[in-house]
């Protein structure tokens, strides 16, 4: 057999047996591997790896190539007769090995027995030598060897050592040295006989060498040490040297004797996994896109300036900085100009963030900055202007000159708060609550923006549930025309009621539905019903009325958005020249391109447009000649101070004139009072609307406002 049976009753009594011998024992089987060890004087080697699957040469730390070669246990299996040999090791000094037989039942060799002593090199003593005899072999068996023959043995062991072996004074004169060392240097033993063998060591060494000698010298023990030398040929090469101290007989040590086994490649090989777990520790904690620290990163500094905090009683400050609209730059220039312009913005904040904060980059286009040591709300708003101030010099990408704006949100860190999560949220919060104020601000957290994410998320709840159950409702606002008082359109805006009857006000719902996607499911369902309710109007012989229906900037910026609309009207059987889509400025600011396709495709088959606030957002005034508008409808904002406020005056005459320009109507929105009305009429504004004509009214209230004509209006199904 090969392999000794761990269950047989044999290996047991051996196992016993091993266990209590005063000498290192190891039992190994035709594979050379190791099936039972004792492990004595062997202390230091892992003690993981004693019971993992190791062969012969693991246990003396050798490599398989560099295992004996021919091999030991080879022979034995081969001639069943015991051997022995010595090795120099260059981190125990001399293994003696004495390998025996045991032979089966067959009389065939079923394992070897190792039996190893290792010894510094001044412990190599003839005696030792001649008298070690096998434990488990047979007794009169014993390898005899002269004194005259055992040091030509070993002169011949060290000679022919791949490794470098010295013998050095302790003023590091060299006395011997071998041939592999002569050939690392290319030089002869007489030429370095005689030498301070640091003469072969660079300089950086001497100081930590020369400290370990001395340690050496009170403390006589063996000392390991790794440094770098380099060849006759200018290769440097890193050795790992033992430095044993040779006593005298008074117990000082009067010589070393040294054994430096080449590791240059094992240092290289590490160094390479060093490089790469550094690398790839550098990836996991930064955005691979600005080289900023990523959230792991940031979550992990936040943890320490917490700590820091505690510890001194100092408060500190996170700003999240998001940019504002950044979609359109990543519609005009694309992914890869955007990744430049959010570089650029992050070279851009950390020349102005000081030394001690922390800048990082989150998901998107999201920045955060954590302003540690700060002894007021003062410190966090000057950086917050200065990160504003720093966008408002305009970006250059191929060509392009774009300006940019972002929101800062502020929170502050505060015993009580759950977590890191919760902190950011707040700055998150304080982000949102500045965009909904048009953006490019700064703004403090307060509770009151947790109080309204509360009632969002409510709104939310109820708002999805009504579209899916189809709990919505429309109400119709008349268009008056000014010339003549008559009703020549009606717009249809959409109403949400929650289940305890309580009506939700389209300012509370409609941003909901924007930032949580609903608002597509709310616009196509608003088209659908205004379309189908005037063409019930018209099939019961009213004069016909546009019908004028809001488009969300979301809605309109769909890629088939034009063929959702022609779809619906066909599915409602309704005219396109009976609808209006109302589109506010930042739809069309948007993506102009798209804007324009979208408007010509439908005004080819009769679809109106009229642009919603206009002047209140971002002028189009560049474009407008370009789009095939019908209406301007004049802002709330500046129609509700007319005409008292002169400047609102200048501004509502400067509409209404553009419009008559272009050729297109003007709608005065909010028209609450006479006055209103006849300034608006002096000015030869076309239609009007608001609550001096009536509120908005539901289906059967239109019914009855259009029977005072003596007509009678189905509602739809």
């Amino acid at each position: 057999m090969s392999v000794l049976p761990q269950e047989s009753a044999t290996y047991q009594i051996l196992r016993n047996l091993i266990r209590h011998m005063p000498r290192c024992i190891a039992i190994v089987d035709k594979s050379r591997r190791i099936v039972a060890c004792n492990w004595y004087g062997l202390d230091s080697f892992p003690r993981q790896l004693k019971h993992s699957d190791l062969f012969c040469h693991d246990i003396l730390g050798l490599q398989a190539q560099q295992s004996c070669q021919p091999c030991v246990v080879d022979e034995i299996f081969a001639s069943g007769q015991p051997a022995a040999f010595e090795k120099v090791l260059p981190w125990h000094g001399v293994v003696h090995v004495k390998a025996s037989p045991v032979f089966d039942e067959a009389g065939q060799t079923a394992f070897v027995v190792q039996e190893l002593h290792f010894s510094s090199f001044q412990e190599c003593s003839e005696d030792e030598l001649a008298n070690t005899t096998s434990v488990l072999g047979d007794s009169n068996t014993r390898i005899e060897k002269s004194p005259r023959n055992s040091q030509e043995r070993y002169r011949a062991l060290v000679e022919n050592q791949v490794e470098l072996v010295i013998r050095w004074l302790p003023d590091t004169t060299l006395t011997y040295v071998n041939p592999a060392y002569c050939r690392f240097f290319e030089k002869t033993g007489d030429q370095l006989v005689g030498q301070k063998f640091l003469q072969q060591v660079p300089e950086i060494y001497h100081k930590y060498l020369r400290r370990q000698i001395g340690s050496v010298l009170e403390n006589p023990q063996t000392v390991y040490s790794e440094f770098q030398s380099i060849a006759a040929d200018g290769r440097p090469a890193w050795h790992r040297w033992s430095d044993t101290p040779i006593l005298g007989q008074d117990g000082t040590v009067v010589e070393f004797q040294s054994v430096g086994m080449d590791i240059t490649e094992l240092k290289e090989a590490y160094q390479r996994l060093h490089h790469s777990e550094l690398r790839y520790q550098h990836l996991s904690q930064h955005d691979p896109l600005t080289g900023l620290p990523n959230r792991l990163l940031l979550f992990d500094r936040l943890r320490h300036v917490i700590a820091k905090s505690r510890r001194f009683g100092r408060a500190f400050a996170l700003l999240v900085v998001d940019l504002d609209r950044f979609k359109k730059v990543t519609d005009v220039l694309g992914h890869d100009g955007a990744d430049r312009v959010l570089c650029q913005v992050g070279k851009r904040f950390g020349e102005v963030v000081r030394e001690s904060d922390t800048l990082a980059k989150l998901s998107g286009d999201e920045f955060v900055i954590v302003c540690d040591e700060i002894n007021s709300a003062e410190g966090p708003s000057v950086l917050a202007k200065i990160l504003l101030d720093s966008m408002s010099v305009p970006f250059e990408i191929d060509g392009h000159i774009l300006s940019l704006s972002a929101t800062v949100g502020i929170s502050f860190w505060q015993e009580g708060i759950s977590s890191l999560d919760s902190l950011l949220k707040e700055a998150d919060l304080a982000v949102q609550e500045g965009k909904r104020q048009g953006g490019n601000r700064y703004l403090f957290f307060n509770r009151q923006m947790s109080e309204r994410t509360r009632d969002e998320v409510c709104v939310e709840g109820v708002l999805r549930q009504a579209i899916q159950n189809d709990a919505l409702h429309l109400v119709y606002l008349p268009q008056i025309d000014l010339a003549s008082g008559l009703t020549v359109g009606i717009e249809a805006l959409v109403r949400l009621t929650d289940p305890e009857g309580n009506c939700i006000l389209p300012g509370e719902f409609v941003p909901v539905a924007e930032k949580t996607g609903l608002i597509l499911a709310l616009g196509d369902w608003v088209l659908e019903q205004a379309c189908r309710q005037n063409c019930l109007w018209q099939a019961a012989g009213f004069p016909p009325n546009v019908i004028t229906v809001n488009v969300s900037p979301a809605q309109f910026g769909q890629s088939d958005f034009a063929h959702r609309v022609m779809n619906v009207l066909m599915q409602t059987g309704m005219k396109p020249c009976w609808l209006e889509l109302e589109i506010n400025e930042y739809a069309i600011m948007e993506n102009v391109v798209h804007a324009i396709e979208v408007m010509e495709m439908l005004t080819r088959v009769g679809v109106r447009f009229a642009i919603d606030d206009f002047g209140k957002g971002f002028s189009c005034l560049a474009h407008l000649r370009h789009l095939p508008v019908s209406k301007l409808k004049i802002d709330r904002a500046f129609t509700r101070y007319v005409p008292d406020n002169v400047l609102d005056v200048k501004l509502v005459n400067a509409v209404v004139a553009l419009a008559r320009s272009l050729g297109v109507q003007t709608v005065a929105e909010g028209v609450e009072n006479d006055r209103q009305c006849e300034f608006f009429r002096e000015l030869q504004c076309d239609l009007a609307q608001g609550y001096l004509f009536g509120p908005p009214r539901s289906a059967e209230e239109i019914c009855a406002y259009f029977t005072g004509r003596g007509r009678t209006i189905p509602l739809p199904v």
